[in-house]
């Protein structure tokens, strides 16, 4: 047997994690599988079988094609390969990679011109990150786990792509602009700045209004009371004095009088109304319905019938 390393490498295989490869070069009845010159598999009078515990339940060889199969490969198997019939190596050089991982496009900020995409994936062990506006590459990383870019949603161009490969495969996945950074879209801080605005309005109209409720209430029951107690002094003071006597209506009249009390307002003045009204002798008006200052009916008979027999 002739050492893999010696021989010039025909193909490269890649494959994943988990997958398989098919080396493609045939062993009918007689050869050798090698990993980096060490022996793994032979076979011999077409009877196959396996020198390194570490392929087995892995490696098998098809009586029928004579090719060699590697299954639920793992990141370690790959290396430099070997077959060898007749002293005639044939070499590979197999790769394996992990698998290739969906990319996931989120939107991190947005403007009226456009916004900014960012295109992810959990994992990139030795392959690509990218973005493709159309067909052109825009953007590209071999380290990043994360890739931005920055959208004009004006522009002619609105279809994006992010594209996770290795050589083992890709996986894309499509944004259109035009979709992703609607225009109504606001950012926070816009939401927040909105709000505040909303707030500076809002909450000084809503406590004027509240003030001035409050206002008119009290002053309406301020004012309640008042006429409460306006008509309940009239109506005490006209009964007391339609119940006095003729013989002390008169000194009281008198003493008003002297003393000069009938001002045009307040206690004197109801109180002289009051002492006045008993002793008119012209005929009076019936009072009003519904009026709290005029001596009951009852009260003027009585007086009446008092004023006949003083005079």
């Amino acid at each position: 047997m002739t050492s893999s390393a010696d021989q010039e490498v025909k193909q490269n295989l890649t494959s994943t994690v988990g997958g398989d490869v098919t080396i493609p070069e045939p062993v009918k009845s007689r050869g050798f599988l090698l990993k980096q010159g060490r022996l793994i598999a032979s076979v011999k009078d077409s009877v196959f079988e396996i020198e390194k515990v570490d392929f087995l339940n892995r490696l098998s060889w098809d009586r029928a094609s004579g090719l060699f199969t590697i299954r639920r490969l793992q990141s370690n198997d790959s290396g430099d390969y070997s077959v060898d019939v007749n002293e005639t190596p044939v070499s590979f050089k197999l790769s394996v990679y992990d698998a290739v991982l969906e990319p996931c496009v989120t939107v991190t900020s947005v403007s009226r011109e456009g916004c900014t995409l960012l295109c992810a994936v959990d994992q990139l062990s030795g392959g690509t990150l990218s973005w493709y506006q159309g067909e052109e590459l825009v953007n590209q990383s071999s380290t990043q786990r994360s890739l931005p870019l920055t959208v004009d949603r004006l522009g002619p161009q609105s279809s994006y792509r992010c594209v996770s490969a290795n050589p083992a495969g890709n996986l894309t996945r499509s944004v259109d602009a035009k979709t992703s950074c609607p225009v109504e879209q606001l950012t926070g801080d816009e939401v927040e700045g909105k709000h505040n605005r909303l707030n500076q309005i809002v909450i000084p109209i809503v406590s004027v209004m509240v003030l001035l409720s409050i206002c008119v209430i009290v002053q309406s029951y301020r004012s309640k009371t008042y006429h409460h107690r306006r008509r309940l002094f009239r109506n005490t003071l006209c009964t007391i004095c339609c119940r006095l006597p003729a013989s002390l209506i008169r000194p009281l009249q008198s003493a008003l009088e002297a003393h000069k009390l009938q001002s045009s307002g307040g206690v004197a003045l109801q109180l002289r109304r009051s002492l006045t009204r008993p002793l008119q002798h012209a005929p009076q008006k019936q009072p009003a319905a519904g009026s709290s200052h005029r001596c009951p009916d009852r009260h003027r008979a009585r007086l009446k019938q008092t004023r006949t027999k003083t005079t």
